[in-house]
């Protein structure tokens, strides 16, 4: 290897081990694709942006095209400038001046690969510190050590994604989401605005239940829920009412208080705050808009604390499953239990607690069939020491399928084979029981089959 591609080779290492740049995301950078240079696609190329100063790099062809399975256009940021050096020269002492602002930015972002990787983040210097042309022996061997270190991070992160794992794009996942916490000062705020309250008996989902019947397997029969015992449910979830006013497709006003899902860790830290409305007959209400869901970050009591000028904070919250707080009570004999909708853990904790009287059951959501992959069943498990963990997929999206119009999705048990080979260990099954009942339609899931509309 000649000098020059030694130090080409240097400075990539170290872009790729700061993680420079990342893929867009919609909710954070709201910035549009453009057309992929390949298929001629338009809106499918999805761009690049510098991490710290958030802005596109060359969004006319570096990008990763949204379609996959037809065009799998791909050119990132680091191939582009592997044949550009003088464009490498700019961006490596970018880094080198911002170098803080970027760990601040990294450790943000990205805490947990902050924190397994701070034995790399070796001082970055200028550009001359890696001349091409003058270099002592001992510098050489100091950076052909950096090297084979890099390279070694390298070769894992491409294993990690490469196109054998499973590749659904993830809620919680620490490239997508920043470490922020919603404070005390926070939540108060909002309580004193009205837009949250800890009150759950207001909000129309446990008005929605109280008004049904639940299936008890013992005795062969539903019964009405008992609303004494589902508050009981609700809280230990920490669900909390967000009074809020939508107009449904048709022009109808509904003045709603809805169910405000908080996601909280382990450690008791609020991550987010989701806002699912419901009707009274338990079914989502889906405004004029096609809003379905919002977030407590988004409302003005937030923005106000955190935004001078009243726009959006620059705040991406990290999200995690609904209901792992629950976690820290686990011990060996645990059975974690994730289902896709964050109604179906409500449901099923009321049925394993006070019907089938199970105590070793806990009920998770992922809020969403996509917002899972490998890489967080795997650290809910390592994290947590779990023995065992049974995936719920709503009927329809537990095995690989193809839609109408090509798109791949991939099903709950790739991701479960994946991660168990991850772990050396079979700690994770998924439950066919939903898959296999004919009175179940698509999108249904175990909590459908034991909630019963009484009024």
């Amino acid at each position: 290897m000649s000098i020059i591609q030694f130090s080409i080779n240097l400075k990539i290492g170290k872009l790729k081990e700061y993680k420079v740049f990342r893929l867009t995301m919609s909710s954070l950078d709201h910035i549009q694709h453009e057309e992929c240079p390949q298929c001629k696609g338009k809106w499918e190329l999805r761009l690049y942006v510098n991490r710290l100063t958030r802005k596109p790099f060359h969004p006319e062809i570096v990008g990763k095209c949204e379609r996959k399975d037809k065009c799998e256009y791909h050119l990132s940021p680091y191939d582009y400038l592997r044949n550009h050096p003088d464009e490498l020269e700019e961006v490596f002492n970018h880094l080198c001046e911002h170098k803080q602002q970027y760990l601040a930015v990294l450790k943000r972002e990205l805490p947990k690969y902050y924190e397994d990787n701070k034995h790399l983040f070796n001082e970055v210097t200028t550009s001359d510190n890696v001349s091409t042309t003058k270099q002592s022996s001992n510098s050489i061997e100091q950076n052909n050590n950096f090297v084979k270190q890099s390279s070694t991070l390298v070769e894992q992160s491409s294993a990690n994604n490469s196109t054998s794992a499973p590749t659904i794009s993830y809620f919680s996942s620490a490239s997508n989401g920043s470490a922020y916490y919603f404070t005390d000062e926070d939540m108060q705020a909002l309580e004193n605005a009205q837009v949250f309250s800890y009150d759950c008996t207001q909000n129309t989902l446990f008005k929605a239940l109280c008004r049904m019947s639940i299936y008890n397997k013992s005795k062969k029969t539903y019964q009405p829920i008992d609303k004494e015992k589902l508050k009981t449910v609700f809280e230990k979830y920490k669900v909390g009412t967000n009074y809020h006013q939508y107009t449904t497709q048709d022009g109808t006003v509904y003045h709603n208080y809805n169910p405000v899902f908080l996601q909280i860790d382990e450690k008791d830290r609020i991550h987010y705050g989701k806002i699912i409305p419901y009707q009274l007959n338990g079914k989502r209400l889906h405004s004029k808009k096609g809003y379905d869901v919002y977030t407590l970050h988004y409302s003005k009591p937030f923005i106000a604390l955190h935004s001078d000028n009243g726009k959006r904070p620059n705040v991406c919250l990290q999200q995690c499953f609904f209901g792992q707080h629950l976690l820290k009570n686990t011990d060996s004999k645990t059975v974690v239990n994730i289902a896709e909708g964050d109604k179906t853990p409500l449901v099923m904790e009321y049925v394993t607690t006070y019907l089938n009287k199970d105590e070793n059951q806990i009920w998770l959501s992922t809020g969403g069939f996509d917002f899972l992959n490998s890489q967080k069943l795997y650290d809910l498990v390592v994290d947590n020491n779990l023995s065992k963990v049974k995936l719920w997929a709503d009927k329809g999206y537990l095995y690989d399928s193809v839609d109408e119009k090509g798109k791949k999705t991939t099903g709950w048990k790739t991701i479960a084979d994946y991660t168990n080979k991850k772990l050396s260990k079979d700690i994770i099954e998924v439950d066919t029981f939903v898959e296999k009942r004919k009175d179940l339609g698509k999108n249904d899931d175990i909590a459908d089959l034991y909630l019963k509309n009484l009024r």
